[in-house]
């Protein structure tokens, strides 16, 4: 199958192949992330992809552009110059020859809207209006007043590399803006006023009962005279829903509501005014900071993207006065009540917000978000009444040199009296900190089911921190004074981590001990230990399992099976029973409850690292970065989230970032293999040669270092113009042992080619240590397949990966190119209709072509030829440019003769040079 290998790494690049060492027991890669959109630029629908509708028309697919060009006439209009194109249309502008020549804006676009219909409802200064609209042929042309040629997109993108002062920088670049009355203003105030024209502009559309959907700064004109106003209402509905397509959802992923991207992913929602306000308060973080508060998810396929672009709003952005300290907390306040992910907590209407935002502008205190800082109310009211605020600050300057020294003077004796008791507090609450972080970095590592050395180490701690507070030893363990002088929230902290690491020493202390009578006994010791430290309201089923699981054990009975609680069970059943899940590969069914404890327990380290791996070994590492993420939020520099981040990131191609998590893991645990092999390969992936090959280095330097460091040092060798040196760790990664699954698998890949028999020992060997290794699984079907033309050996293979691992997509695709070629149809028209479904990128779209393509030589008159070149067709259109590949598959030789093929080929050869060929 080599279009199959076309998407992976074949020398193991990501960092897949390290990964179970470090509790992310996967070793998968997910196909790469095409070149993503601009974020400020990317307008999506559900249920309308744009070839869709033209899908049979292979004809027009690489015609000139359909547009007008400058300089020609389009009805009574002359092009003058193009000011901005989108997906579906582009904007020129343009003499109206039948008015006198006057400048116009022209929207031409090929897909025809209600929009001049909504704006012709809307007559406000902060909304641009519409003059007339036009059919020409198969456009429709929407003409508009042109006010100026910068979007606030465009004026954000000019600003300076550092966040400005004034006000003036938002306004300078528009030529009869320069002496505009926010100019005098500070650059955050600025940004205010800005919003609040455009929330005054909302306001009026929200009334006529007009949703806009898509507000963004590529959808903001800023007028040569400085006015704000709203542009393409193209995807807008009705507050009521009236006049939208119920299959259809437009925005702009970075800047929609969460509610407005679960309405997106099927599910049901309200998306209502209170969404183009969340739209608003992105700007407005964007325009302060910026940045954007959350990261811009792109993946290729859109379903996924919104799914994690959901997860990633389901936590809290970076405080924009992190971002920006000259941000006030009035402006911080209104910010956060924006952008809160709960419509409710939210501003409940436009005019609420322009309200405040006028009220800050005019000194006042806001109405309807909380004014948090005493301070700047005060400042607020000295600006309003400046001479009695003189007279105050008389009084408060008394008050300082006469009252305060007194006050000073009884507190520290008061401090002097206490201070043994303090020092005796202080030593609890650190005891009580660092055990706390032992039992957080102990539960990781009792995770482990790939390193007996780092599970053994997790439980030597936690009976270290369990015998530290003598729980099982004392009954009345929490009368000592290290539990006493704790505060309230540390006792119940404390106390719920102990009980937490007790249930899982019952699992692992067991596990561990291979179920002996000695490791079943007092992994029932932990077990009734956590059941007297457990709440009636918090005592999770768990503790009955295990126990039942272990006197089963103990006295030779069947044990039990495990059926793991429901999504909507009380949070101690999601929390433990996702934990169980996980800790036996059940990733799949452990992450609903994993995700559903974590909604309802922000604050659980535990949970959200266990929540991570899920992620991660279900091919889905943008939400594994940010669970990871989360957990170094609550467990600052913590070696192993800062490690499986870094995996995460890698996988991502976010090499900088990746670089830096292992960087930092290495500072804090230096010499540590694993992460020195993932640094190398992050610094590979910025082209960091010389710094690759040192990490790789040192990892062989390691006792018992894995076979396959050799041929990723010889990777970089061979980039870094050393073909010798990366020669000789060819050889001597061929010629060496494996004592690992991934090595083996990893010499497999490298023998492939040219011995392809030995290969399949190699990834034979691999599947005998690990039988559930997707990476094995996958390349010995490709060596049968594609190299020893064994297909039908194959298939049994992808089979078993499938039922492993059902969204393999890869798996999927190069099963259902197999079923081709032995002509089961349909079974392969089944793969191929699910690998679109779920991955719709230009690559899976040609590999399908070639699916078809193989279906078609055994029925030549079925319909299999015409999906072929269909297929073929759009891929080319979506970006597919691998010439190489195309001129050699021998998947498409059914079709190459075709007419259409060839017409295909000649019309892609204008758009990539040496196509045809």
């Amino acid at each position: 199958m080599p279009r199959s290998t076309q998407t992976r790494d074949r020398d193991d690049s990501s960092a897949r192949a390290f990964a179970e060492e470090i509790g992310t027991s996967h070793m998968s890669t997910p196909p790469p992330v095409l070149a993503p959109h601009d974020a400020t630029d990317c307008v999506c629908f559900v249920g309308h992809e744009p070839e869709s509708g033209d899908s049979a028309e292979l004809s027009g697919l690489f015609s000139d552009d359909p547009y007008p060009r400058v300089g020609s006439h389009l009805l009574h209009f002359e092009i003058v110059e193009e000011l901005g194109r989108g997906a579906f249309a582009r904007v020129y502008l343009a003499r109206q020859e039948s008015l006198a020549n006057r400048l116009v804006a022209l929207k031409v676009t090929l897909i025809w809207t209600a929009e001049p219909q909504t704006l012709a409802k809307l007559r406000h200064t902060n909304i641009i209006p519409v003059y007339s609209v036009h059919e020409a042929g198969r456009f429709q042309v929407v003409c508009m007043p042109f006010l100026g040629r910068h979007t606030l997109a465009r004026v954000l993108a000019d600003l300076p590399d550092t966040i400005p002062t004034s006000a003036r920088a938002l306004f300078d670049q528009l030529p009869g803006a320069r002496e505009h009355e926010r100019n005098r203003a500070g650059y955050a105030d600025g940004c205010l006023w800005v919003i609040g024209q455009l929330a005054a502009g909302l306001t009026h559309a929200h009334r006529a009962g007009t949703l806009h959907r898509d507000l963004k700064p590529g959808n903001v004109l800023l007028t040569d005279d400085g006015t704000p106003m709203i542009l393409d209402f193209n995807v807008a509905t009705s507050t009521d829903g009236t006049d939208v397509a119920s299959s259809s959802v437009g925005g702009t992923f970075p800047y929609m509501a969460p509610e407005h991207l679960r309405a997106f992913a099927g599910e049901p929602a309200v998306v209502d005014a209170r969404s183009d306000l969340f739209s608003l308060g992105v700007m407005l973080y964007q325009m302060l900071t910026r940045e954007l508060p959350f990261p811009h998810v792109s993946l290729p396929n859109k379903q996924d993207t919104v799914r994690r672009q959901i997860a990633v709003q389901s936590l809290p952005p970076v405080p924009v006065r992190e971002r920006n300290p000259a941000v006030t907390p009035a402006v911080a306040a209104l910010v956060g009540k924006l952008l809160d992910p709960d419509p409710a907590r939210r501003y409940q209407s436009a005019a609420d917000l322009r309200e405040d935002v006028t009220r800050h502008l005019a000194d006042l205190p806001l109405r309807f978000a909380p004014e948090p800082s005493v301070r700047e109310r005060a400042r607020k009211w000295r600006r309003r009444n400046p001479r009695p605020a003189t007279a105050l600050m008389v009084t408060a300057a008394a008050l300082v040199l006469f009252v305060l020294p007194a006050s000073v003077a009884a507190v520290r004796q008061t401090q002097i009296a206490s201070r043994a008791k303090e020092v005796q507090r202080a030593e609890a609450l650190v005891a009580a900190d660092d055990a706390v972080s032992a039992l957080h970095t102990a539960a990781v590592e009792l995770g482990s089911r790939t390193d007996p050395a780092l599970r053994d180490r997790g439980l030597f701690e936690a009976r270290k921190v369990v015998a530290q507070y003598a729980v099982t030893e004392d009954p009345k363990w929490d009368r000592r004074p290290q539990f006493v002088l704790l505060d309230t929230g540390r006792r119940l902290e404390l106390k719920k981590a102990l009980a937490e690491m007790l249930v899982l020493m019952t699992r692992v202390e067991a596990e561990a001990g291979g179920y002996s009578r000695a490791a079943i006994e007092a992994g029932l010791r932990w077990n009734a230990a956590a059941d007297q430290l457990f709440t009636p309201e918090d005592r999770p089923g768990v503790l009955d399992r295990h126990r039942t699981e272990l006197e089963a054990r103990r006295d030779g009975r069947p044990v039990p099976p495990f059926r793991a609680a429901p999504v909507t069970a009380r949070d101690p059943d999601l929390q433990f029973d996702g934990l169980d899940l996980a800790a036996t590969d059940r990733y799949r069914e452990a992450l609903p409850l994993l995700a559903r404890f974590c909604d309802r327990n922000p604050a659980h380290f535990r949970a959200w690292f266990a929540r991570g791996m899920c992620h991660d070994a279900l091919g889905q590492p943008a939400d594994a970065a940010t669970a990871f993420s989360v957990c170094l939020a609550l467990v600052p520099d913590f070696p192993l989230a800062l490690a499986n981040r870094g995996i995460a990131r890698l996988k991502q191609k976010r090499y900088q970032e990746a670089e830096a998590d292992f960087t930092r893991a290495l500072e804090l645990k230096p010499d540590w293999t694993v992460v020195l092999v993932n640094r190398g390969l992050a610094r590979e992936g910025l082209k960091q040669y010389k710094g690759a090959e040192t990490d790789f280095t040192s990892a062989l330097a390691a006792p018992a270092a894995p076979t396959r460091v050799l041929f990723l040092r010889a990777r970089v060798r061979f980039a870094d113009n050393d073909p010798a040196g990366a020669s000789a760790d060819r050889a001597e990664g061929l010629k060496r042992e494996p004592s690992d699954p991934i090595s083996w698998a990893t010499r497999g890949r490298h023998r492939m080619a040219k011995d392809p028999r030995a290969a399949l020992a190699d990834f034979d060997a691999a599947l005998k240590h690990a039988p559930a290794m997707r990476e094995a699984l996958l390349d010995k079907a490709i060596v049968l397949a594609d190299h020893l033309h064994r297909e039908a050996d194959a298939v049994p293979l992808l089979d078993r990966l499938l039922d492993l691992y059902p969204d393999h997509t890869e798996g999927r695709a190069g099963r259902g190119v197999y079923l081709a070629r032995l002509g089961r149809a349909p079974e392969a028209r089944a793969d191929a209709t699910a690998v679109l479904a779920a991955e719709p990128t230009a690559y899976r779209k040609y590999q399908m072509a070639g699916l078809h393509a193989q279906l078609a030589k055994h029925v030549p008159r079925g319909p299999d030829r015409a999906e072929a070149l269909r297929l073929l067709a759009l891929a080319l259109r979506a970006g597919f440019d691998d010439m190489k590949l195309l001129a050699t598959d021998t998947d498409l030789d059914p079709i190459r003769n075709d007419p259409e093929f060839q017409r295909l080929l000649r019309a892609v050869s204008h758009v990539v040079p040496g196509a045809a060929k």
